[in-house]
């Protein structure tokens, strides 16, 4: 089967806007008492020692009295195990139940790589704040599409101080921590993919225009019984071969016949467009050879006479006197490489493709933008296995 590869923006996978800006999107989760994970919108319950839902501070006591309690409840919300590059914006907003107005919001926004953690840390509650209340969280996670997925979680630390207030000192007895811990499944931000967002630059008409060139193919409009009309699309040599033969002999009149040769083309030229990838570049830069392109040339061809001498160069002038032919399309030609089997024991038979520019200066493979690319891949489940010792061969995605 053939595929195209869908991208239109260097690096990671993403949807622009309509204005040329990343586009982003946003996971909100609460953190209520009764939270009944992803399906309410909830996080997931908590598997640390003890549940501390309802969120309420439980701080009591004066410095009269003996014991007296102060509590301080903090929070992380973290996002592990970033793949791709981009900005997430971690968002808190912490409410009092029941009370109009009581929100504190805290926000923080950094630009990440693969690889990287992003943590936001925030206080729901000190000692000496709505002392008796229950409170509510809602967090969100705004990252770029070009995130492709990262792992979230929040981890809520309740502190409880136990003091001696009879001298009125803060002579602290007894500190007690209990963490809940909260993580939710890796979230994909290409789970849903939109074709229509991530479509290379190119015009339908020039796509299917470049298409039938490349495949040499024809179309025609074919009438059905019940008087509708069908488009086929055929490769030229399986439209010739599905043809009916006719003899027109009795029909033909050869009283006066004119015969012309046929004039062989001077050039012929198959062009894909300039290659944007390292290996692509680099392979034209060993060989001096235009990678994937294809053309003849009348002029540099000799042919010896018998007696050893070489004829004139511009005879062919006069042989292949048609004229130049070229065919050219707007697709990317890329140069793909099999993978060295394990212990570089001899190359396996799955290819990869890497579009990445040619190093300029800074010797670092960076992403590029080509052309639109077609390729034929035979998907395979990919493990450990071998085909035979000998060959080393591993199954995978195969690509032609």
């Amino acid at each position: 089967d053939l595929y195209m590869w869908l991208h239109n923006r260097k690096g990671f996978m993403g949807y622009e806007s309509t204005t040329g800006e990343i586009e982003r999107k946003t996971i909100i989760r609460q953190l209520i008492q009764d939270g009944n994970g992803t399906e309410d919108n909830e996080w997931n319950h908590y598997s640390g020692p003890t549940d501390l839902r309802p969120l309420i501070n439980d701080s009591q006591g004066t410095l009269l009295d003996s014991p007296n309690f102060r509590t301080t409840i903090q929070g992380t919300i973290k996002t592990d195990s970033v793949v791709g590059d981009g900005d997430i914006t971690l968002e808190v907003t912490v409410r009092v139940l029941g009370y109009a107005g009581t929100e504190i919001k805290h926000t923080k926004t950094e630009s990440l790589s693969s690889g990287d953690d992003f943590s936001l840390s925030f206080t729901i509650c000190t000692p000496n704040y709505q002392i008796g209340k229950q409170f509510a969280i809602e967090t969100k996670i705004i990252a770029d599409t070009t995130i492709s997925s990262y792992t979230p979680s929040l981890v809520i630390t309740k502190t409880r101080i136990e003091q001696d207030g009879i001298f009125e000192t803060d002579r602290v007895i007894n500190v007690s921590r209990y963490s809940i811990d909260s993580t939710l499944s890796s979230i994909n931000n290409l789970n849903y993919i939109n074709p229509q967002l991530l479509m290379p630059d190119m015009k339908i008409i020039d796509f299917l225009s470049d298409i039938f060139k490349t495949y040499n193919l024809v179309a025609f409009e074919e009438r059905l019984n019940d008087n509708s009309y069908l488009i086929n699309v055929k490769p030229l040599d399986k439209y010739y071969d599905d043809g009916v033969q006719y003899d027109i002999t009795p029909y033909v009149d050869i009283s006066e016949t004119t015969v012309s040769r046929i004039s062989p083309y001077n050039t012929i030229e198959y062009k894909f467009s300039e290659p944007k990838t390292f290996l692509a570049i680099n392979q034209s830069q060993v060989t001096r050879d235009d990678w994937g392109n294809m053309d003849f040339n009348a002029n540099n061809i000799r042919f010896a006479e018998e007696d050893g001498d070489i004829e004139p160069e511009n005879t062919n002038s006069f042989i292949f006197d048609g004229g130049n032919y070229k065919v050219s399309n707007g697709f990317e030609k890329m140069m793909f490489e099999r993978i060295s089997g394990r212990d570089y024991r001899g190359l396996t038979d799955i290819q990869w493709g890497w579009f990445v520019e040619d190093n300029k200066g800074d010797n670092f493979p960076n992403p590029t933008l080509g052309k639109p690319l077609l390729h034929y891949a035979i998907k395979t489940e990919i493990d450990d296995s071998y085909e035979d010792a000998d060959r080393n061969t591993i199954t995978g995605i195969e690509f032609d």
